[in-house]
């Protein structure tokens, strides 16, 4: 369906995200790789040499993954050690990131610097599932973790409440509730959205009616959402490693249901220029379907 409606849409003026046309993603980038504000500025749209290349990716990256080997980027070219090994099995045997001078690669890149826990932990599930399952099609939770890289956002609750409403599709209520849960500072209605998979952020650069990721909906302590707009750093640590714990202990992402679909050009800010009703087009904001109750909101204390 979001196709369709990329392909229906494809003679509109494009869409903006917020008052300028990486916003408000541009602010978070920008905690995530300082300097990547100027370049979006600079109207950088398609790859090229403005790009951070892997040394630079690697400044300040100190990590190592869950079977001990040190994290680094390296280019995906004809230089790529051991290129007969997957992509994943290459991370997990020697911590070698390949990456390749596009936007795809580089947010993938941002996502490594920013939650290394998390992304170790992907690469762990994939590593344990490769060993159990010799089909060549990946198993259902690895289709899980792919879909949570690819395409997940991370949404954060201080109370199930509103976490509920977008697993059931209650989409008035969470997108146009003058209440606005998105703008609450803290407290049982209060909601904030972390862009993770690298796809999404490729997908921001020509946004479309239709756009829509997968989520982690968590409810986090009370106080932590306050954190996190005061202490961006230190709420980003805590998150990454309780999330990461909870995916290695197989708590979550076990199948890719638990995932709630969320319109993101819903959020209240994200797009300036939408309809006034805008919420209520049922070909984006979807009614619940039978899936809805395997939606999973998982407590992370």
């Amino acid at each position: 369906m979001a196709d369709a409606l990329n392909k229906s849409t494809t003679q509109r003026p494009p869409v903006h995200l917020g008052p300028e046309p990486w916003q408000p993603v541009t602010a978070e980038l920008e905690k995530w790789l300082p300097g990547f504000l100027s370049m979006s500025e600079a109207g950088l749209k398609e790859p090229n040499d403005a790009l951070p290349s892997a040394d630079r990716l690697n400044q300040g990256f100190d990590y190592r993954n869950n079977n001990g080997k040190v994290l680094q980027f390296v280019p995906q070219d004809a230089s790529l050690p051991f290129f007969h090994m997957a992509y994943e099995e290459r991370i997990w045997h020697h911590g070698l990131i390949a990456t390749r001078n596009n936007w795809h690669d580089f947010f993938n890149a941002l996502v490594w610097r920013t939650f290394p826990r998390i992304k170790s932990a992907l690469n762990t599930i994939h590593w344990r599932q490769m060993q159990h399952h010799e089909s060549p099609s990946r198993s259902a939770r690895r289709d899980a973790v792919t879909l949570f890289d690819e395409c997940g956002i991370i949404v954060l609750g201080e109370s199930p409440a509103p976490l509920h409403d977008i697993r059931k599709h209650r989409w008035e209520s969470v997108f146009a509730s003058a209440k606005n849960p998105w703008q609450h500072r803290t407290g049982p209605q209060a909601l904030r959205a972390i862009t993770f998979g690298h796809a999404m952020f490729e997908k921001y650069l020509r946004p479309y009616e239709g756009l829509t990721a997968k989520s982690a909906l968590l409810c986090v302590p009370a106080g932590f959402i306050q954190q996190l707009d005061t202490n961006y750093a230190a709420a980003i640590h805590w998150l990454d490693q309780r999330l990461a714990g909870a995916i290695l202990h197989d708590e979550f992402l076990c199948h890719s249901q638990e995932l709630a679909p969320l319109p993101v050009l819903g959020i209240p800010g994200w797009w300036l220029n939408r309809p006034r009703d805008f919420w209520r087009n049922s070909r984006y904001f979807r009614p619940p379907s039978q899936r809805t109750g395997e939606r999973k909101i998982y407590v992370l204390s």
